[in-house]
């Protein structure tokens, strides 16, 4: 009799963690009801993600940045090969993480290293077009990514952050709300059109960096 107590009790406690272990599934679209790939979610963690060894790599295939948005905490380092067959100058004016690469090709000498916290655009000295976004979360923070569907895991964990640059004009803005047990959710967000820029070079040069 009370090794079936204890058995039943040790299967009770299992349930439980297996239960706080199950993530709430959120759904995010737009104003029009269009799937939003790439939204940032982070919350406050027991077990911080720590910055990788490797360095994170956002590399530039048909004059993009791959991925568009990327995520990570403060203190990892980012490589930034070009896969294209022209030149690019990599660079971003962000109050937390300023940095530049000159005109190059193939790989750069070395990684940048983002040390703070806060959003970070990025862009080409040759092509207007380039336009992409590395999210610095904070040391004690997990987070994750919407899929292409619009589809993020997320644990029970409270109150969770979101952000996506096009929910702001300076692409800045984050929002939060409160997760409360194992749940299926759908987020709309109010987002500002996909901005468009020509293909031309900020040096003055349509042809500048090309073969």
């Amino acid at each position: 009799m009370k090794r079936g107590y204890l058995l039943l009790k040790l299967l009770c406690i299992f349930s439980l963690v297996v239960q706080a272990a199950i993530a709430s599934e959120v759904t995010v679209v737009d104003q029009e009801g269009n799937p939003v790939p790439d939204v940032v979610f982070t919350w406050p963690s027991d077990k911080p993600t720590q910055a990788q060894a490797q360095p994170v790599v956002v590399d530039q295939i048909d004059r993009q940045f791959v991925p568009h948005v990327t995520a990570i905490v403060a203190g990892q380092d980012v490589d930034f090969p070009n896969s294209d067959n022209i030149r690019h100058h990599v660079y971003s004016f962000s109050e937390s993480n300023p940095f530049e690469i000159k005109l190059y090709r193939n790989r750069p000498v070395a990684p940048i290293n983002f040390a703070r916290p806060g959003v970070v655009a990025l862009g080409c000295n040759i092509h207007d077009q380039m336009i992409g976004y590395i999210y610095v979360a904070e040391p004690n923070s997990a987070m994750a990514l919407t899929d292409k569907n619009g589809v993020v895991q997320l644990p029970d964990t409270g109150a969770v952050s979101y952000w996506h640059p096009r929910m702001s004009q300076t692409g800045s803005k984050t929002e939060s709300l409160t997760m409360s047990g194992d749940e299926n959710r759908l987020l709309t967000l109010s987002l500002l059109p996909v901005l468009q820029k020509e293909n031309t070079s900020t040096f003055g040069s349509g042809t500048f960096g090309s073969e």
